[in-house]
């Protein structure tokens, strides 16, 4: 129970914990020095008083503007984390916080001075529609930003009571005639060999490039830039996509995994829940062929493949980092580059693990075990992950020609017109 002091009804001074049993019988009373307890004495000792003490936090002001609130909303949701390999996952949040503070600041900056309780869905939406006309943003970039201001106003009026109620209720969305480039699909075959042929070219220009450099006077640190090893692998994207495509990792779990999650023994990964989107730790038995490509990265890594248990380094690093520092996500304009040499119009990173939910339906696996391996608490979710292919489609169609009577008897009547 919490008991809010006088003077201050945005967030309490005060947090009175009670047994649950005289919880009823016990009245609490504060103010802005102490709080008194009204119950009897031998009932007191089930009462624990902590007293918290709190931020600075503004009363409730209905006429607060919206600079002024994203201010607010930034102090009390940002915070500089620095990142390392103790805290990745405080650091993608503060990340993610900053990301929706500087969406709400660029876009909706004209509208800084602005009263936060006078945005109404209407108004919105027209300011929205010229804002789009005037600065060509996209209708998903629009929808986005619309979605950032939403949950800060949500916040501002059900969290923190700042605003006295929250407006923004049905407030429309843009049709976003870009989204087929955002739409889930699985890689065909010929498109990942496409992409493997790329990375093996990769591969080899940037072995050029490196000898070339070292070939040359430039600076040692531009030198050490572009040094690679002699062996294995020039860095860690080729082992990346084919664990993401080999166990359908998402981008989080694979950032995080490290050397003592790998059993080359048993032949299985384990993506830790404390990385996962549900929060759910899933074994994945590896197969032959990502077991090599992990052997090579491993012994350039100095990992003990016999026994990993003990090994607390991050899997995926830069070339560049001195220190373990995992890498935040696959490098962007490479993946980029990669599906130019590939010559794929567009793929996005996580249709590698569409890709192997849907391998797996094509070799007729139970949908129960590839929603396991997926991490999916429900088979609901794993059904989107199956896609079915044009090729699959025109097999499954061609299928029913000659399957009902009454198409072959339309057919026979139609040759014994042309006969007649």
């Amino acid at each position: 129970m919490t008991v809010s002091t006088l003077g201050n009804n945005t967030r309490p001074d005060y947090r009175v914990y009670t047994d649950p049993m005289i919880q009823s019988m016990v009245n609490m009373q504060s103010t802005q020095s102490e709080v008194h307890l009204s119950a009897p004495s031998s009932e007191k000792q089930h009462v624990k008083v902590e007293y918290v003490k709190l931020a600075y936090v503004p009363p409730s002001d209905p006429d607060i503007l919206l600079g002024d609130l994203i201010s607010f909303y930034e102090e009390k949701m940002v915070h500089t984390v620095t990142r390392t390999a103790e805290n990745l996952s405080e650091y993608k949040k503060d990340k993610n916080w900053r990301t929706y503070v500087s969406c709400i600041r660029s876009t909706f900056g004209d509208m800084l001075e602005q009263k936060a309780k006078d945005i109404e869905p209407k108004s919105l939406h027209a300011w929205c529609e010229k804002y789009m006309s005037v600065n060509k943003v996209k209708a998903s970039s629009m929808n986005r930003s619309i979605t950032c201001l939403c949950g800060m106003l949500r916040w501002a009026a059900e969290k923190e009571n700042i605003i006295e109620e929250y407006n923004l209720v049905g407030v429309k969305r843009f049709t976003e005639t870009d989204s087929a480039e955002r739409t889930s699909r699985s890689l065909t075959e010929q498109e990942v060999k496409k992409i493997f042929d790329a990375l093996s070219r990769r591969e080899e220009k940037i072995r050029n490039r490196s000898k070339e450099v070292a070939s040359k006077p430039y600076n040692k640190y531009y030198v050490r830039q572009y040094k690679v090893p002699d062996k294995g692998y020039v860095d860690y994207v080729i082992p990346f996509v084919a664990l993401s495509l080999y166990t359908g990792a998402r981008n989080g779990s694979a950032v995080a995994l490290k050397w003592q999650d790998i059993d080359f023994n048993n032949k299985t990964v384990t993506l830790q829940k404390e990385y996962s989107k549900t929060g759910v730790t899933v074994e994945v038995p590896m197969a032959d062929d990502l077991i090599d490509i992990l052997k090579v990265w491993a012994t350039q890594q100095r990992v003990n493949i016999a026994d990993t248990n003990e090994d607390k380094r991050f899997v995926f690093t830069s070339r560049h980092q001195k220190e373990n520092k995992p890498i935040v996500s696959i490098d962007k304009k490479e993946w980029a580059k990669l599906l130019l040499e590939a010559g794929i119009p567009h793929a996005r990173w996580h249709d590698l693990r569409h890709t192997f939910a849907s391998t797996l339906i094509k070799e007729r696996q139970s949908i129960f075990a590839i929603s396991k391996l997926l991490g999916h608490k429900s088979i609901k979710t794993t059904e989107r992950y199956l896609h079915l292919s044009p090729e699959e489609a025109k097999c499954a169609i061609s299928s029913l020609d000659g399957a009902f009577p009454s198409q072959s008897i339309l057919v026979n009547k139609g040759k014994e017109k042309k006969a007649a």
